[in-house]
């Protein structure tokens, strides 16, 4: 039996706003979305987390995504092995093949 979930993300662009972004995993009912930079590429994910994290400094909500610290996440592939992943892990390297 396969449980595999669906899982649903949506991209923004590291120019957008901390209130684009808000606005967006509101409307849509997510917590994540992966960053891209101009040229689509993976940058990095922002969460419900860092917005907050933000506020909390007093970050304007009209920064830019791009001008906001936001901590390197970890990003593994569906087909990588336990190992593998584990092996991230332990070297805390984010491996992303454009």
């Amino acid at each position: 039996m396969n449980h595999k979930k669906s899982i649903e993300f949506v991209l923004i662009s590291s120019d957008d706003t901390l209130l684009q972004a808000l606005k967006c995993m509101d409307n849509r009912k997510l917590k994540l979305l992966v960053i891209i930079d101009d040229k689509d590429r993976y940058l990095n994910l922002l969460s419900i987390g860092d917005i907050q994290r933000s506020i909390l400094q007093n970050i304007s909500l009209e920064t830019k995504i791009k001008n906001i610290e936001i901590e390197k996440k970890m990003v593994a592939y569906d087909t990588w092995s336990e190992k593998q992943i584990k092996n991230l892990k332990a070297t805390k390297i984010c491996k992303v093949s454009y």
